[in-house]
């Protein structure tokens, strides 16, 4: 509340004088009240790194549904390989978070599982994510798609390479549109490499 204050001092205001019924505390009145100070003995590391890992887990599954265009209010189901049992047991124990934060319906975990067939991957330090598509896409349209893709942007990209290796171009065009050409250069790169990581997965 201390720090709220400074922006909507009247409502923040409000709002401690009602929590001091329930806790007193000595100053009378907010603004006037110390500002909160942390304090490192009551830092749990080990939650701290669990909570890490469980935020990069959320996104890598996150940008696998965006892969693949996926709603957000449609539930995935996800194969977690762990690198240990203690991974599998901090996931499990935060696993709500993935079903709430990532729409995550079905999750297995486990040092022994393999990569389902039809599935995307994504690697978060130690651990391997898979995010099935059996029932979300159909597969071999999806992959006629991502193949027409793939010729798409791999002719686009000889377009562009071309160019900058052409000593004309590079001698005679300005440098600001050498520089764009660059930058689409390496974005369609990336397009490429992530469109034939989705292909692959769907083989």
């Amino acid at each position: 509340m201390r720090l709220l204050q400074p922006i909507m001092p009247f409502l923040a205001e409000e709002v401690w004088q009602n929590i001091k019924n329930y806790f007193p505390m000595k100053e009378k009145a907010l603004v006037i009240a110390d500002f909160p100070r942390s304090d490192k003995d009551s830092i749990d590391e080990k939650v701290v790194s669990s909570m890490q890992l469980l935020q990069k887990i959320i996104v890598a599954v996150r940008n696998l549904r965006k892969q693949i265009n996926l709603p957000p209010s449609r539930e995935v189901t996800i194969v977690i390989k762990t690198a240990d049992i203690k991974q599998t047991e901090m996931i499990e124990k935060y696993e709500n978070y993935l079903h709430k934060l990532a729409k995550v319906g079905e999750m297995k975990l486990g040092t022994e599982l393999e990569k389902p067939k039809s599935s995307i991957a994504a690697i978060v330090q130690d651990l391997e994510i898979y995010l099935s598509l059996e029932g979300l896409v159909d597969v071999q349209s999806e992959i006629i798609k991502l193949e027409k893709q793939v010729s798409l942007l791999e002719k686009e990209s000889k377009i562009i390479e071309s160019k900058l290796n052409n000593e004309k171009f590079l001698n005679r065009a300005p440098a600001n549109i050498i520089a764009k050409e660059k930058e689409k250069f390496e974005e369609i790169k990336i397009k490429l490499d992530k469109t034939r990581n989705v292909l692959s997965g769907l083989k």
